[in-house]
């Protein structure tokens, strides 16, 4: 009975791995809709928005991918080469700046930079009624340097928000439309500032 009991548990053992390693594999990676891609183009973005002077001083092609095809080639070929002006050139590597192009249409440097949170002034083409979209895109360029964004903050819309407490304070929490189970900005209902910021679940 107990090797019978035994057996069962390895067996779900293996399916659990197996579903697993399905799920995370980077096997057919390069798909359009993948449902990793947002998760590359997080990790990846925060290398550019994390470095000093990221906005500014680094190329997106200098971001190497050595787990994502970005040039759609079918093949992991990890290194700098790009040319914004002949994308498809066969000399081309995976590299943040391929993911821009091909995945989010994205058609130059600055708009890739923008696709990962690198914005110079706040524009909202949508904005609430209470202005927040406006609060939490500048409190997000204040503070760019220590929160990994996962959208350009200007981009941003509301999903919902409710009441709830943060640190002690009474606080709006409005869920934004990006990403997994959506962005969360933390409104004291006092001053209607923006005090905190946390990444959606995955």
């Amino acid at each position: 009975m107990k090797k019978k009991f035994y057996w069962i548990v390895f067996i779900v053992i293996l399916i659990l791995v197996a579903i697993f390693v399905l799920l995370f594999s980077c096997s057919g990676c390069g798909t359009t809709g993948h449902p990793s891609m947002e998760y590359f183009k997080v990790k990846y973005c925060s290398i550019l928005m994390m470095s000093p002077d990221g906005c500014d001083k680094v190329s997106t092609n200098s971001i190497v991918m050595g787990d994502w095809d970005s040039d759609m080639d079918q093949e992991l070929d990890p290194g700098t080469n790009w040319d914004w002006d002949n994308p498809n050139s066969s000399d081309s590597q995976d590299n943040l700046a391929g993911l821009c192009y091909n995945y989010y249409n994205r058609k130059n440097e600055s708009d890739c930079k923008k696709l990962c949170g690198c914005v110079d002034e706040c524009i909202i083409k949508d904005p609430d009624p209470d202005g927040y979209l406006l609060k939490i895109c500048e409190y997000l360029q204040e503070h760019k340097d220590t929160i990994i964004l996962n959208k350009n903050p200007s981009e941003y819309n509301i999903k919902e928000f409710e009441e709830g407490e943060y640190q002690g304070k009474n606080v709006l929490v409005i869920r934004l439309d990006c990403c997994y189970m959506g962005d969360l900005a933390y409104i004291d209902k006092e001053t209607k500032e923006v005090i905190g910021f946390s990444p959606g679940d995955i």
